[in-house]
């Protein structure tokens, strides 16, 4: 027994990390280079989110700090392996423990992680760890581990707090649809116990660092970021519009929305086949989770989906209405058309899932030497005017074009002001916190990154790269300029 989950955790992440070679491709610019930054930060010993900050959540950037020193800036990119990994053993579990039919179980061993990678992955995004952990948080449950399963469902708020409600929606349905018996309120507390120790208990880590308060802080920018970018006022225009994300992704053909509308409208006729067939069996609750787990995916786009990748919170549910659909045709036909059944779907998500234009085949990016132009600008700056000091202060003026610059640059060098990634529709708050930090701290290397002087809308924006501006050329040379629009500043007193 122990060398047959030897060889399935070997081959799951044999798998994964197949998965994220082939439809992975790392990048240092936009927001995966942020992402890197902040790790790399984190690395040179800045405390999360009061120091150097982002606003994403905070495992995510501890996880991925530890896959950049262990793997280098390709670690966080192939940490992605991993999840897969995880993704593909936690969901097959929890089939194994609903008592789906064994054909069922193994399709959906490769199902759900070839889900993970179809068109709406991009590797190093953030909502790919949390969706990978979700399906052990059901497994636990139904083993009867409900406070373990409480802790799954905080490890997932501390990857991506958006898809907490994602992942809690199967054990929702099963405490609705299942145990008749008083047993469920006392499921329900040690669950809700789990959670709230491992919250507490983090919570404590992360106070004791100087996290919890900017943390907290950042979770409200968050709810005001959810809005930001939308031109519509009240809050159905606003869900009209993050909906309309998930409409334009799978109405990009002919055939694409036809066949998601066929294929809901088969896991309904196999739902009710399922629960009329399963009586009392487990797997009756398959389906209800399923429904409950696509509302909730739904509802969390609805407030918060902006870009195409959001839509990956989808891979869950799609998912779990295959595994409806495979145990009803195993159910009704027998073993063997199950096997079929379950091989088709694997063949067909796997082809969707390579059907990616742009990324068919390894990126050459796996194997292409690390460096970023901001770092070298910055390291020449430093090497050139600083060569003997052991601490060098730096701020950034820009956006998420800065290209990982912390990744690559010297440990000697120390950012003073967290906020080293700023856009127009970020609040006044920010601005001027940034503002101020400028002129307070007075850095020694001052980094502009790309686009930072373009005319951009927004009286508050324009106010704050006004302000930048008469800083820069009343108190610094600008000493680097790099292709296509880097430029290092220093201070001229330094």
């Amino acid at each position: 027994m122990r060398a047959r989950w030897i060889g399935a955790v070997a081959f799951a992440l044999l798998f994964g990390f197949a998965l994220v070679l082939v439809r992975g491709k790392p990048v240092l610019a936009s927001d995966q280079g942020v992402y890197l930054s902040v790790a790399a930060r984190i690395l040179d010993g800045d405390h999360l989110y009061a120091q150097t900050i982002e606003n994403k959540d905070p495992l995510f950037f501890y996880t991925y700090a530890a896959a950049l020193w262990i793997g280098g800036w390709r670690g966080p990119f192939l940490l992605d392996g991993l999840w897969f990994a995880l993704a593909a053993m936690g969901f097959a579990l929890f089939m194994r423990e609903l008592r789906a039919p064994r054909s069922a179980v193994i399709a959906s061993f490769f199902v759900y992680p070839l889900a993970l990678s179809s068109g709406w992955y991009l590797a190093g995004e953030s909502m790919l760890g949390a969706l990978a952990v979700a399906p052990f948080a059901p497994w636990l449950w139904l083993r009867g581990r409900y406070a373990a399963s409480g802790v799954v469902l905080a490890v997932v708020l501390l990857l991506k707090l958006n898809l907490v409600g994602v992942a809690a929606a199967p054990i929702a349905a099963m405490a609705i649809v299942g145990d008749p018996s008083g047993r469920r309120m006392g499921a329900l507390s040690r669950a809700v116990a789990g959670l709230v120790v491992s919250l507490a208990a983090v919570a404590l880590v992360m106070g004791l660092r100087g996290e919890l308060r900017p943390y907290l802080e950042l979770v409200n920018y968050n709810v005001y970021y959810s809005s930001a970018l939308l031109p519509e006022e009240g809050f159905f225009a606003r869900a009209r519009d993050h909906l309309d994300v998930v409409v334009t992704y799978f109405d990009t053909g002919r055939w694409q929305l036809p066949a998601v509308v066929l294929v809901l409208a088969a896991a309904c006729v196999a739902a009710v086949y399922v629960a009329r067939k399963a009586d009392r069996s487990r797997i009756r609750l398959l389906a209800p989770s399923a429904a409950l787990t696509t509302i909730a995916a739904l509802a969390a786009l609805a407030l918060t989906a902006y870009w195409f990748h959001h839509v990956q919170a989808l891979a869950y549910p799609a998912a779990l209405i295959a595994a409806t659909l495979l145990s009803a045709v195993a159910i009704r036909w027998g073993p063997r058309a199950g096997t079929i059944a379950g091989a088709v779907c694997v063949l067909s998500v796997l082809w969707v899932s390579l059907h990616s234009a742009d990324r068919q085949g390894m990126s050459t990016a796996w194997t292409a030497s690390g460096g970023s132009v901001s770092s070298d600008a910055l390291e020449q700056a430093r090497t050139q005017y600083f060569p003997e000091a052991t601490r060098v202060t730096y701020m950034a003026f820009g956006g998420n074009s800065e290209n990982a610059h912390a990744v690559f640059i010297s440990k000697r060098f120390d950012l003073v002001c967290r906020w080293f990634h700023l856009y127009p529709y970020s609040p006044d708050d920010q601005l001027d916190e940034t503002t101020d930090c400028s002129r307070r701290e007075a850095p020694m290397l001052i980094l502009v990154t790309l686009g930072f002087w373009d005319s951009r809308t927004g009286a508050s924006w324009r106010g704050f790269v006004s302000n930048a501006r008469h800083l820069l050329h009343s108190n610094y040379e600008r000493v680097v300029s790099r292709y296509p629009g880097f430029e290092v500043w220093k201070r001229k007193d330094a």
